[in-house]
């Protein structure tokens, strides 16, 4: 599914805020890395990491695996948020990124991610979201957080790790709560 208007609108007020010299979040007075100082000379725009993350986003909505395997690295592994659909090992690869949606195909009638805020932190990105799902079979709804990390290497993403709460997201990625 596409992205809302609204969420869409809050992502780019926030990309604003993060390539601003304010290193504050006010809404929740939560220190954001300025990681524009200690980037190395080759690292690329926050920009076309944040881009790359969206895209990735439209590609799990829209379960474009073609997309997903463009912004990934070949042996990119996938830790999934939720219960009953994770493996201990996880998803790797185009393979495994086929394999969950598969998985998922079978299990909700409608899964989907929205992006609340993005965090450029140099070779990662965290997003800070929601998740929004109806179970195939019960009809149930379900509304949850969601925390995802990205790691990059160069510029695809070798490692996606979600989590069902802010806070372990910041904790992973090294942030304060």
């Amino acid at each position: 599914m596409p992205t809302s208007l609204g969420t869409l609108s809050l992502s780019v007020v926030v990309a604003r805020n993060l390539l601003s010299a304010d290193t504050t979040d006010r809404r929740r007075a939560v220190p954001v890395r300025d990681t524009r100082r200690a980037m190395p000379e080759n690292h690329r725009a926050v920009s076309e990491n944040l881009a790359t993350v969206r895209r990735g986003i439209d590609g799990f909505n829209g379960r474009d695996v073609d997309l997903l395997a463009e912004l990934t690295t070949p042996d990119f592994a996938w830790f999934p948020a939720l219960p009953g659909t994770v493996e201990a090992d996880g998803y790797r690869g185009r393979e495994g990124i086929e394999r969950y949606f598969g998985e998922i195909e079978g299990t909700w009638e409608q899964l989907r991610v929205l992006i609340g805020e993005l965090r450029d932190l140099g070779d990662a990105v965290l997003l800070l979201g929601r998740t929004e799902g109806r179970g195939r079979t019960s009809g149930v709804e379900v509304d949850a957080p969601i925390g995802i990390v990205y790691e990059f290497r160069g510029e695809k993403v070798s490692l996606c790790r979600a989590y069902l709460d802010h806070g372990e997201a910041l904790r992973v990625a090294g942030l304060p709560e």
